[in-house]
């Protein structure tokens, strides 16, 4: 049983490029560590995040416990909360009525690989008339998109509602429907999905969404977007069971959640339905030898470089050489010019002294 007087013990503080992404919806979750566990960092390696969060309609508050340790108090339905830092491995996540530490609503324990990103959530058993709490798990697995998309995830936490389309019937002048892909790593399953349009050009986001079940990350042009939810159809073009405005931040991953209850009968069955969005953790892909080939390419354009300096060394020797020459050629004609000049001088000097001995 969880020991509610235990202080909290883990790492609560994400990196600074998942702080960044792990917007939340409704009342803040998660309590701040110890002052002693504030600068603790947890390997690369052996990181794992996990974010909880409330999605069973009907269900009282609940006290969060991970590994017997608070982590949250007074968790309300359509609650989420931000990633928490966890060793890869085991981790029991308990849930307790708020203030009832021994009226245990689940007691679970979960998986969590070497850095991998998980939201857990509290939701209402399939097909259980009593309204059983059960978690369901989701691997926050985008890609990070481009500057100009966002990756976008639809899953159906709404336990009355039937299989749903999710279409985008309205959104931004900016915005294109364009199909786009995601890049993933070599020897990976493709995670993002392509978007479809109908015969109105309207967008599909997802269909045939069942209860539980999440779409994969589908990169979408940034912006805001007015979507419908609608019974599922062969045509996407099911009764609306309710509309609502999303808005998609370039560069993030966002998760839109099919929450609460649909009327049934005409009659409201609260809490009503409702769509929340959070910002997802993504990973961003370094393909290997990238900055090999950069190094190498700065390798080359050296040599180059040299290349060119040994080629105006060459030219410039040649140059001078050339000067040389001109100027050897040029001392040796004068050389031969006074040479003659003093010949004429001696064979003129010669003349005169006969001509006066003569005389």
């Amino acid at each position: 049983m969880p020991d509610s007087t235990r202080g909290t013990a883990l790492v609560l503080v994400l990196s600074v490029a998942l702080v960044a992404s792990a917007a939340f919806v409704g009342v803040g979750f998660g309590q701040q560590a110890e002052d002693d566990a504030d600068n603790t960092e947890l390997s690369t390696q052996n990181t794992s995040y996990l974010r909880v969060a409330h999605a069973a309609p009907g269900a009282t508050s609940v006290d969060v416990y991970v590994d017997n340790e608070t982590v949250a108090e007074g968790v309300a339905f359509d609650t989420f909360s931000d990633y928490i830092a966890l060793e890869s491995g085991n981790h029991t996540i308990t849930l307790t009525v708020v203030d009832r530490p021994d009226e245990v609503v689940f007691n679970e324990t979960v998986d969590l690989e070497p850095r991998s990103v998980t939201t857990v959530t509290a939701a209402i058993a399939a097909n259980d008339s009593e309204g059983g709490v059960v978690p369901v798990a989701y691997d926050d697995s985008a890609a990070t998109p481009a500057d100009d998309e966002a990756a976008l995830r639809i899953a159906h936490l709404s336990p009355n509602a039937p299989a749903v389309d999710i279409v985008a019937v309205e959104s931004g002048e900016d915005n294109a429907t364009e199909e786009t892909a995601t890049e993933t790593e070599a020897n990976e399953t493709d995670e993002t999905e392509e978007t479809d349009e109908t015969a109105t050009g309207e967008t599909v986001l997802a269909e045939n969404v069942s209860y539980t079940d999440a779409t994969e990350y589908a990169n979408v042009p940034a912006g805001d977007y007015t979507v419908e939810v609608r019974v599922a159809a062969e045509d996407n073009d099911g009764s609306v069971v309710a509309s609502t405005d999303l808005s998609l931040e370039s560069g993030v991953a966002h998760t839109a959640w099919a929450l609460g209850n649909v009327p049934e009968d005409g009659e409201e069955m609260p809490p009503t339905f409702r769509v929340a969005t959070t910002q997802d953790a993504s990973r961003t892909i370094d393909f290997p030898g990238a900055e090999n080939e950069t190094e190498q390419t700065d390798t080359e354009t050296e040599a180059e470089d040299g290349e060119t300096t040994d080629e105006e060394t060459t030219d410039e020797e040649e140059t001078t050489e050339e000067e040389t020459t001109d100027e050897e050629e040029t001392t040796d004609e004068e050389t031969a010019d006074e040479e003659e000049t003093t010949e004429e001088e001696e064979t003129t000097d010669e003349e005169a002294t006969e001509t006066e001995a003569a005389t």
